[in-house]
Order: C-alpha cells, then structure tokens, then sequence
C-alpha cells in the first residue's frame, strides 16, 4: 500500500528507494513504477479537501453539513460545498450556510462552492421585497451567491431590496477572494464522464472517483442490464472518496438483488482497502493483484 500511495502522488524518486528495501526484504521483484505521463507533485503534501454535499432543501437540518465546515476548518482542510441539488431554501437553513462560507471568507480558508447559481436561485425564492423576516438568513445567502458568481449589478439591486425591506444601510459589494473558488455542476458532471467506459465486456474505472458519481453509476447500470454477469475493471483506478464508494455499494446490492454477480478486477491496495471497510467485498467478487 506504500507503494501504491507513493505511486498516486508522483513520488518517483522514494518509490525507487522503497521498491529496493521491498526486494531486499521480501526477496522478490517489488512492483513497477507505472509511468502516467504526467506525474502528481509530491513536494507539498496537504490533507484531502472535505467533499461536503448538501441536501434538496437548506433549513436547520444542514446543522450536519455545517459541522463538516467546521471540522475542516479546525483540522485546516480546503472544503468544497456542494449545492447542486438545492432548489429551496428557509431563512434559518440560509443563514447557517452563509455564516459557513463567510467564516471560510474572514478566515482565509481554501473553500469551492459548487452550484453557486442553482444556491442563488433557490435562496431567492425565499424572499420577498418589502417583507420583513424575523430572520434576514435568505437575503444574506443571497447576496453572498451574488458575489460567489460575480454578478455585481445583481448584487447592487438586491442590497437596495434589502436596505428598503430591513432599513438599514445596504451592504457593498466585495469581490471573493482568490481562496473561494466557484464551478459549476455541469461542468464537474464532465469531468466525471472520462473516468468511466465500457471497453469489451468489462467497465473499466479511471482516475478518481468523488462525491455522488452519477454519470459512472448510469454506466454501470446500462452496462449490466444486458448481462448476468458484470466486470468492473479497476486497474487503473487510483481512488474512491467514501461518497463514491457508498454510492458504489448501493448500486452493487441493488445489481446483486437482481441476479446478477459483480467482479472487481484488481482494485489498487488502497482502493481494495477502502471497498473491505464499505462492505462491498461482502457483496461482490474482488479480485486481487498479484504482486
């Protein structure tokens, strides 16, 4: 597993020198530094940002999701804030996600937000000129949407709304800064499509996999239906986040609960590693490299 994590992060020149204390250990040719064509930088070592998803509707039970912020935030970890399934929003739900991403903003932290447009559209459903809250949450989330898509005229008119509704002084608009970066859903949605094909009679995974893998889980279940018998190559997978992997194992049972056997051709140690803690080994064949 070493190995493997030296190989993922680029770390050319330690691989080498563990494969020699491998050999000289266990006697026997250690495994082959694979050559990617573009190798990861392993200079600088940071922790993994902390994949955070939120859910269909913001209101106070995203207390779960907020204290993901703040875990990362207190272990200085990047975050990603993922609201590209939002559509609605209440005032209190608001404005614990807007204190979120301002903490993230005054305290320098590294932080993306996915799906800043669908969070602006739901949060302004919830608000109305001229109609005074008891909480101001969904015109504070709204104008930080505003400012996470950098639409400063937008913003301008809605601070009007909200200087008019609540007589007080309209807040001034600031860009993000460089730490708080945007992306669209659609456009991680894309980057996904590449780590998944079906080439011959197996599935063949790539790369990374992260968060709720819709695209690739489509795959898999269009490349099963025609088949009793489904083969998941993972040789060039190089990691599955937990979200991933729970999205993979709910879709393994239900393949399971319909007759049908999975096969897992050569998970990396790591990979291996983390579908033995999921259960997915329990569920499905794996079949293991031979080092």
């Amino acid at each position: 597993m070493l190995l493997d994590v030296l190989q993922a992060t680029g770390a050319k020149a330690e691989f080498e020198s563990v494969a020699l204390d491998y050999a000289a250990r266990f006697e026997k040719s250690p495994p082959a530094w694979q050559e990617t064509g573009t190798e990861a930088p392993a200079v600088r070592r940071v922790a993994a940002a902390a994949a955070i998803v939120f859910p269909a509707r913001l209101d106070v039970t995203v207390s779960r999701q907020v204290e993901q912020a703040q875990r990362a935030a207190m272990n200085k970890r990047a975050a990603t804030l993922d609201f590209s399934a939002v559509t609605s929003a209440d005032a209190q739900g608001a404005a614990m996600v807007a204190a979120t991403i301002a903490d993230a903003v005054a305290g320098g932290r590294e932080l993306t937000v996915l799906g800043a447009q669908r969070l602006f559209d739901a949060v302004r459903g919830a608000i109305e000129p001229g109609r005074r809250d008891d909480c101001d949450g969904a015109w504070q989330l709204a104008l930080v949407a505003l400012r996470l898509v950098g639409e400063r005229q937008a913003f301008e008119d809605l601070s009007i709304d909200f200087c008019v509704t609540y007589e007080v002084s309209p807040p001034s608009w600031e860009p993000m800064p460089a730490s708080i970066r945007t992306a669209a859903p659609e456009h991680v949605a894309a980057v996904r499509v590449a780590t998944a094909a079906v080439e011959g009679s197996a599935l063949v995974l790539r790369g990374e996999l992260t968060g709720r893998v819709v695209q690739e889980l489509g795959l898999l279940r269009e490349h099963a239906s025609s088949r009793a018998d489904v083969v998941v190559d993972c040789r060039a997978l190089r990691r599955v986040d937990f979200v991933a992997a729970g999205e993979l194992l709910n879709e393994v049972v239900a393949l399971c609960g319909a007759g049908k056997s999975v096969l897992f051709v050569e998970p990396s140690p790591i990979v291996d590693a983390l579908f033995t803690v999921m259960g997915i080994h329990e569920v499905a064949e794996i079949r293991r490299r031979r080092i």
